[in-house]
């Protein structure tokens, strides 16, 4: 009853101790009575000490960890019902410890990080202190607590008695002159007698002269040239002003300018018609203009041809975001084929090499052979760039593939359920790969949705790393119409939504209608502790280190469902340690059932994992236990139970160690169909009173439905 009172049961038990409750006074009046002293705040506590106490802390303590012996617990409940003063003491106890085990203090990855490196800053820090007096650090002295020095005012900030010497204004002094020179030697000299030569006298200022007219501002005597300029006389275009220069640009505004070390070669041809920049009786180039005037195209701006010279053109690029880039591919780099844009959802992909998983950033550019994987209780998204947009469901892997000569990008969906839809574009299509299948998907309206779902359709009893099970593949039409093209030949298939297509390899029937989609199609929310594991992990999953390492981190965490969550994810990457050690942790018994049937889809997935499940097991129990408790995951089919599974699963049921009892009670309900009371982490004296009424039940002929 105190369980049920704390919330910490399950749905099926709790629904069960309901119905009791209803049916019995004594026990609805018990509860109600059991609220009332925990609420009352003048009610005295037990003494702790002292002759002829009823209970002790210590007494309480076994009763509510189950461990005090079967023959002192009635006269513990007894004393409790006629005292409220002890029924309270037990009641506030367990909501306590059911809130301080259900949200305990959490450690920052961070500050564990901190403290790791503690030791090793402090060793450090002593031997500079030593090393500049002379002194040899001795780090593998005893650890001891340095004597706290006194306190003194740094000496910048404390107050100054003494003017300021006269060799810092010296100083500064010459600071200033320097920094005149070099910014004299940033504008060049040559521009300066420039810009002072073709200044306008004081008081006579320049009047607009006509085209093709000469200057009547203009200095009687020439100005001086430029460095490389033998001739400057009628040339309008040589003449040292740069304004000159820039009048003599086309209408189109292109820039005639060029570097100073430009060659003559590297001139650009002259827009008057003549074959270049030079004077009839000089064949010397255009003057070079200062370097800061000099407009210099960097690798990072964009750039366009002209359309003058030999084999020019529009050289600009539209990458995969729509962003326009001027340096075209090289070396057979990939290009970009989508984009991870959001910033909550946790994505995975592998790197360069393909071996190692980590967290993608927002706004991440997406490639052609990388590999993505959706976390549970995630749902990320991405955009292609022919206008399609994938949403993952968690558990979900796919692989990104080289788009096909005409440009059309690929996707291949290895397991997990997903979401494709149009970014508003109508004919959109993308080559789908599912198993063995690979086609086109064209959508036909811009409103179109295709839903996806891979997955193993496994035997009961079966070995899992012999018999690789069937692929399933199930196409579902959402919205608008989608047509599924296998080869460029063949006539494609349409599903006009709702409609529902198998994509197996085996099946070869047409579309049917069915009534709705799929319930997982939609967003489902997520529970209290779901949604809070989901942030936890998203805040504390970095993306510039491998994914496995904080996920070991976190898979020790105190919080129950953060260390499920974590387990769960390390499952996908192929570590199952922590999600095999779940079924031996007391603390984690509400995600038993869930861990269960996660572990069992990652065993069935491919062969490959169904061996890394194996040898975890292995791994965690040793190479007798380990090889038996993985044969429990595997199920039992009929000519297996009938060869006498259910009697050897019921001896298990008192088997000394927790992971085998919890996996002995789920095939058993799984097998007979029955949920009769039975709790793997009770003391052994409760289990055998629950052990006793399954054999009862099953001699009398309990149905056997082997679980599909």
């Amino acid at each position: 009853m105190l369980a049920y009172l704390d919330e910490i049961l399950e749905p099926a038990d709790a629904g069960a101790i309901e119905e009791k409750i209803k049916e019995s006074e004594f026990a609805t009046g018990l509860m109600h009575r059991i609220r009332d002293v925990t609420r009352k705040l003048r009610l005295a506590a037990p003494k702790v000490e002292g002759p002829g106490m009823g209970l002790d802390a210590n007494t309480v303590a076994e009763y509510l960890d189950n461990t005090l012996p079967s023959e002192r617990v009635p006269d513990f409940e007894r004393v409790c019902l006629e005292s409220d003063v002890h029924l309270a003491e037990v009641a506030a106890s367990h909501q306590i410890l059911t809130l301080v085990l259900g949200e305990p203090a959490e450690v920052h990855p961070d500050s564990r990080q901190k403290m790791y490196r503690l030791l090793a800053a402090q060793a450090a820090s002593a031997a500079l202190k030593e090393g500049a007096n002379g002194q040899r650090a001795r780090l593998d002295a005893p650890p001891g607590r340095p004597p706290r020095k006194r306190p003194e005012v740094p000496e910048y900030l404390r107050e100054s008695t003494t003017p300021m010497p006269i060799w810092r204004w010296a100083a500064a002094a010459v600071l200033l002159v320097i920094i005149g020179g070099l910014a004299v030697l940033a504008i060049g000299p040559q521009r300066i007698r420039t810009l002072l030569a073709t200044a306008p006298k004081e008081g006579n200022p320049p009047e607009q002269a006509a085209p093709g007219s000469p200057d009547p501002a203009a200095p009687t005597e020439p100005a001086l040239p430029l460095a490389g300029d033998a001739n400057t006389q009628g040339d309008p275009q040589r003449q040292p002003n740069g304004d000159a220069v820039q009048n003599a640009n086309d209408a189109d505004g292109t820039d005639l300018r060029v570097p100073a070390d430009a060659t003559k070669a590297d001139a650009a041809p002259a827009r008057n018609g003549n074959s270049d920049m030079t004077n009839a009786s000089d064949p010397s180039p255009i003057a070079p203009l200062p370097p800061s005037d000099v407009s210099i195209p960097t690798d990072n701006a964009p750039s366009k041809n002209t359309g003058n010279d030999p084999g020019s053109g529009d050289n600009t690029t539209i990458a995969a975001d729509g962003s326009a880039s001027d340096v075209p591919p090289e070396n057979g780099d990939p290009q970009g084929i989508g984009r991870f844009f959001s910033e909550k959802d946790v994505l995975l992909a592998t790197d360069a090499a393909g071996q190692e998983w980590r967290r993608l950033p927002a706004r991440a550019l997406l490639f052609p052979g990388q590999r993505l994987l959706a976390l549970p209780t995630y749902r990320p998204s991405i955009d292609f760039s022919v206008g399609a947009r994938l949403e993952l469901l968690g558990d979900s892997l796919v692989e990104l593939l080289v788009p096909d000569p005409d440009g059309v990008p690929g996707l291949g969906v290895i397991h997990g359920r997903a979401v494709l839809m149009t970014t508003a574009n109508p004919d959109t299509r993308l080559r789908l790969r599912l198993g063995e299948s690979e086609g086109i998907i064209s959508f036909g309206h811009a409103a179109s949705t295709l839903a996806i779902d891979v997955r193993t359709i496994h035997a009961e009893g079966a070995d899992p790393e012999t018999d690789p099970g069937l692929l399933a593949v199930d196409l579902v039409a959402v919205t608008g119409d989608v047509s599924w093209q296998p080869d460029p030949t063949a006539e494609p298939t349409l599903l006009r939504a709702p409609a529902r297509w198998d994509g197996s390899a085996a099946a070869a029937g047409q579309p049917e209608t069915i009534e709705a989609p799929p319930a997982w199609i939609t967003r489902g929310e997520l529970t209290f502790r779901e949604n809070g594991a989901n942030l936890f992990v998203e805040q504390n999953l970095p993306t510039d280190r491998p994914v496995s390492l904080s996920l070991r981190e976190l898979a020790e965490s105190r919080r129950e469902e953060v260390r499920s969550l974590a387990a769960r994810s390390l499952a996908l990457i192929g570590e199952f340690g922590p999600f095999v050690s779940v079924l031996s942790d007391r603390n984690q018994k509400s995600a038993w059932r869930y861990e269960i049937d996660n572990l069992r889809q990652a065993m069935w997935r491919s062969q490959q994992t169904a061996a890394q499940v194996r040898e975890a097991f292995q791994h965690q129990r040793g190479p007798d236990d380990g090889p038996a408790l993985f044969r429990m995951l595997w199920g039992y089919n009929e000519q297996q139970i009938a060869d006498g599974a259910t009697g050897r699963l019921l001896e298990l049921l008192d088997h000394d160690d927790l992971d085998y009892r919890v996996l002995a009670i789920w095939n058993l309900r799984r097998i007979t169909g029955l949920n009769l009371p039975y709790y793997p982490d009770h003391s052994a004296d409760e289990r055998r009173r629950h052990i006793q009424r399954w054999r009862d039940k099953l001699q009398t002929g309990a149905p056997a439905a082997a679980a599909g």
